[in-house]
């Protein structure tokens, strides 16, 4: 078995040999600890989620997609449930606390109608530092009931649908990954994790190439060079890298930004040019491979989660916790217009390939299409996601959108008609991101990430 170990206020969170979390509580090394009381975890409301999406993964792949993640109204405990789909489509966002730090700001997501749709308790996650007296028959099911549950269906397997838009699945973080991307020929790809850790893959055979250490917090964003082969990251630790994807040699450090670095963007115009996007309420912008500082653009009130550059090369779009997006002019260095019209943070903004209309995924579950126009701003509203909207990006033809959500699902839309055309399952918690090449779409949730067929995603009408 794979070791998922969780460190929490300096004690570890150990669901190595987890057939039954029910008993398992964190464990804490006093030495070196003084003053208050050293031997008390306070709860890590996220870590104990984290855990059971590490459980949830690794215990349920090849199941039926009907396996989800349960937490209480006050994160103190996880269940790690399996209902029947034919009573229950999914899980649905409910009103209740939220996490607020960055990209880990996950509401609760809670199955609806739990009773009528035969919800079982599969097995409980108690936060670290907490007791949980109760035993498994009080609130769960046993072991080998678990098994039975989550692999039901297993000795009599279905034929494979050779229809089905996924193609694969790819493991080997060994937490949340929260970015994604293709090398400029479509034959790599490389993905961000809160393990501290990139990946370089090769798409067709799913070969990790290289394991990129270097960064000393959670990496956020990844992105390919457009035109050589490589890659830029953005981190928590708040810097950027710069790393070759075929040597896997980091090549530089910047440092600059005063917070974390959510995300990180090429210039597609000869890719001699990066934006970076940070807590610090501003966007930076440099030159790719001297590493050195050109220019600084202020202008949001709050924490920067996106940028984005136009097919040009010539405007740069931006995304901020202030619940705007702002237009830049890369030459003069200024913004040109503040574009409002989201509720709530919004989490992530993309310029279309072909020309200059602008996509936006937002806190408030919608995303937006921008189009300014001489008689003014045509903005479009897709409404679908059960939940916050993560990620929206065009694909390469500039005629659908998709987005990826805390739904646990991805939607393709049309960008004439605002409908969605695809509803793409099969992640298990959280997609935090995805992006494409071609034909080829790639998202990531949890420590996995997975490919897609988008040529028959768009072509067919999924509910999968």
């Amino acid at each position: 078995k794979r070791q998922y170990q969780r460190r929490v206020h300096g004690g570890v969170f150990d669901t190595s040999n987890c057939s039954d979390l029910s008993s398992h509580t964190s464990t804490l090394d006093t030495s070196g600890i003084t003053g208050g009381d050293a031997g008390v975890i306070p709860p890590d409301p996220l870590a104990n989620f984290e855990a059971a999406e590490v459980f949830a993964e690794t215990h349920t792949r090849g199941a039926p997609p009907h396996v989800g993640i349960v937490p209480s109204q006050d994160l103190s405990e996880v269940q790690i449930v399996t209902f029947d789909t034919t009573k229950v489509a999914g899980f649905v966002n409910q009103p209740g606390p939220r996490l607020t730090n960055g990209p880990h700001a996950l509401p609760p997501l809670h199955a609806p109608d739990v009773a009528s749709a035969n919800t079982y308790t599969n097995t409980r996650v108690t936060a670290p530092g907490t007791h949980d007296s109760q035993s498994a028959d009080q609130h769960g099911t046993s072991s080998s009931v678990l098994h039975e549950i989550l692999h039901h269906g297993d000795d009599h397997p279905s034929s494979p649908d050779s229809s089905a838009p996924e193609v694969h699945t790819y493991i080997g973080h060994l937490a949340a990954v929260y970015g994604c991307h293709f090398s400029h020929d479509g034959e790599l790809m490389v993905s961000a994790s809160r393990d501290k850790t990139l990946k370089v893959w090769e798409v067709q055979t799913g070969h990790v190439l290289h394991t990129l250490i270097g960064h000393t917090g959670a990496v956020l964003s990844c992105v390919f060079s457009p035109t050589v082969d490589d890659l830029m990251s953005a981190s928590d630790d708040r810097t950027i890298k710069r790393w070759n994807a075929r040597s896997g040699k980091k090549l530089c450090t910047m440092k600059g930004h005063d917070d974390t670095v959510y995300c990180v963007a090429y210039n597609p115009v000869g890719g001699q040019e990066i934006a970076s996007a940070s807590g610090d309420k501003t966007v930076k912008l440099w030159h790719s491979e001297t590493g050195k500082k050109l220019a600084t653009l202020r202008g949001h009130t709050s924490a920067v989660f996106c940028v984005c550059f136009n097919c040009d090369g010539k405007k740069i779009v931006s995304a901020s916790n202030d619940k705007t997006l702002r237009i830049w002019d890369w030459d003069k260095r200024q913004e040109l217009y503040t574009y409002q019209g989201h509720t709530a943070t919004v989490w992530s903004c993309a310029f279309s390939p072909v020309d200059d209309r602008i996509l936006s995924a937002s806190m408030d579950g919608s995303i937006k299409l921008w189009k300014r126009e001489n008689n003014g701003m045509r903005v479009r509203t897709f409404k679908g996601h059960a939940g916050p909207v993560y990620h929206a990006i065009f694909t390469s033809d500039g005629n659908h959108a998709v987005s990826s959500s805390a739904d646990r699902t991805l939607k393709i839309w049309s960008c004439t008609t605002g409908q969605d055309s695809a509803c793409l399952r099969g992640h298990l918690n959280t997609v935090y991101h995805c992006t494409v090449h071609q034909n080829k779409l790639l998202s990531c949730s949890g420590d996995v990430l997975k490919l897609w067929d988008l040529k028959k995603c768009i072509n067919i009408h999924y509910e999968l």
